[in-house]
């Protein structure tokens, strides 16, 4: 009995040795991994709602929308369980380095990138609103999506398939675990990066139009209504809750706050990413302590898709910018002049 209990004892230390986690780091893994499916799915159910709202897909953001939503979708399928399974094996080959590593990425790519296409999409459809409605057709909308996916689908393969040749034939867990860190330091550096500060990019360029367009539309305002909204000099008027006027310097407000919690997030998140983990991996601190590095991992990569998405939301609350996604271009143009008034 008591050869037995040593026997199973040392089973189960071996398994332990072998995954790199105790029942306490599992527990942990596994409560990361509901966590980050919730966040998932709360914070891109609106996606589906309103791509559902539209009944069918008829105009390019709609379109770009429901393929972010696709994009999400293969992460709780694909990425998540990829990630899963790595963490918990203890043997590796060259095909099952190659699935895993394609699972985890293709999902991630073309999220980053759907990301882009969106941002690139809101900032065109503002900047140049008449342009769009005439020049992005389905043709052109598919042709977007067909190369976003296939970026996706190939880069990501081609960057499994030289990271699964890259281990020479070994394919170890302690070497299997450290090319996987490397990975991910290369992935966020030449992906993730690239793709955030575009986003970024391209929502500071948003909200300067969209404040550009409030001060044309506050100039536009009649004398009168002016001066009941800002009164004379040294004194203010007393109005009735219900009735104040609305003032565009509360969306600029706002937005700049959006525009700070956003990428407030991204610095968070990206700082253990590219710091903390080159560091742990380079002080040899990455065979001991495996589990870690891969909750660091799994949870910066979460927060960093949120952050992206957290343009979507800065993007959507502009005034104006709703005008234009309630296909509005009319009275738009009229506010700013485009159109002369009759």
């Amino acid at each position: 009995m008591a050869l037995s209990d040593t026997t199973l004892l040392a089973e189960d230390e071996e398994n332990d040795e072998g995954t790199g986690f105790n029942d306490t780091q599992s527990i942990v893994l596994i409560v990361l991994f509901l966590l980050a499916g919730l966040l998932m799915l709360v914070g891109y159910l609106w996606v589906i709602v309103t791509v559902a709202r539209t009944r069918r897909l008829h105009t390019a953001s709609d379109s770009y929308l429901a393929s972010l939503a696709v994009a999400e979708i293969v992460e709780a399928v694909c990425g998540l369980p990829a990630i899963f399974i790595l963490t918990r094996s203890s043997e590796f080959s060259f095909a099952s380095v190659l699935f895993l590593c394609w699972g985890i990425l293709f999902p991630v790519m073309g999220y980053f990138l759907n990301a882009v296409l969106i941002a690139g999409d809101k900032w065109f459809r503002i900047s140049r609103p008449f342009v769009y409605a005439r020049e992005m057709t389905r043709a052109k909308c598919a042709v977007c999506l067909s190369v976003v996916w296939g970026l996706s689908a190939a880069g990501s393969l081609a960057g499994a398939a030289a990271h699964a040749s890259c281990l020479m034939g070994d394919f170890s867990t302690d070497l299997v675990f450290s090319s996987f860190s490397i990975l991910a330091i290369i992935f966020s550096y030449v992906i993730i990066l690239p793709c955030v500060t575009s986003i970024t990019v391209f929502n500071i360029l948003i909200v300067r139009i969209a404040r550009h367009q409030a001060r044309a539309i506050a100039a536009d305002l009649p004398a009168a209504p002016r001066e009941m909204m800002e009164g004379p000099p040294g004194e203010h008027r007393m109005q009735p809750p219900g009735n104040q006027p609305h003032l565009p310097g509360a969306d600029h407000r706002r937005s700049t706050r959006q525009f700070s919690i956003f990428f407030l997030s991204f610095v968070l998140a990206w700082t253990p990413v590219v710091v903390t983990l080159p560091i742990v991996h380079y002080t040899g601190a990455l065979n001991s302590n495996i589990a870690f590095v891969v909750v660091l991992l799994i949870g910066s990569m979460f927060v960093l898709c949120q952050a992206a998405f957290g343009t979507l939301i800065l993007t959507l609350l502009q005034r104006e910018y709703r005008e234009i996604l309630k296909g509005d271009l009319r009275r738009l143009g009229e506010k700013l002049h485009c159109i002369r008034r009759r």
